[in-house]
């Protein structure tokens, strides 16, 4: 049984390792490792976020600044962030009696990033989050599931947006470096 386990457990490991050697080879690169250093984190820290209207505005504006600046709220920020919240409801399940006993909730989000300095639009774009409760006979059951879900998808949401700002920044470090190397080699 011994050898057994030890077996398995080189399987494993070797597996493992060629596991990494073809994600190695097809291109795949952490998004946080392939700006030089702490670039991204930075880049992140350096926006604002501007207040967001509502109850849920408010928490998804504190999932945003947890995730872009845990040290707290930039001094003097590069970017503003701001974003504008809607909300969708849609029965999912209708009994005989027409009464809806499911139903998805959606929070759509529409963000513009700016330039601090100018106020130009530097990137926009737009994030969704789905979530779903039960209609239930209890009504204040039915009222925590309902706030429960949107606070759900207002984490989410944010996490999306964190995300795609990332890619952004990501994309546009990537953008500028074959610009710098593709520069004419100095006459000889």
């Amino acid at each position: 049984m011994d050898s057994r386990h030890k077996t398995g457990g080189l399987v494993r490991r070797i597996a493992a390792l060629g596991l990494l050697v073809l994600v190695a080879g097809c291109g795949f690169r952490p998004m946080y490792g392939s700006i030089s250093g702490d670039a991204l984190e930075e880049e992140l820290a350096g926006i604002a976020v501007a207040p967001i209207e509502g109850r849920l505005g408010f928490e998804v504006r504190e999932s945003l600044l947890a995730a872009i600046s845990p040290r707290g709220e930039p001094s003097a920020p590069d970017y503003r962030l701001e974003v504008k919240l809607r909300e969708t409801e849609e029965g999912l399940l209708i009994e005989r009696d027409a009464s809806i006993t499911r139903f998805n909730y959606s929070l759509i989000g529409s963000y513009v990033l700016r330039e601090a300095g100018t106020g130009e639009v530097v990137y926009a774009d737009e994030s969704r989050s789905i979530g779903a409760f039960n209609v239930v006979d209890s009504q204040f059951a039915t009222l925590v599931a309902r706030e429960d879900v949107q606070e759900r998808t207002a984490r989410d949401l944010a996490r999306d947006i964190v995300l795609t700002l990332a890619l952004y920044f990501e994309g546009r470090e990537g953008e500028a470096a074959p610009a710098s190397s593709a520069a004419p080699a100095p006459a000889q």
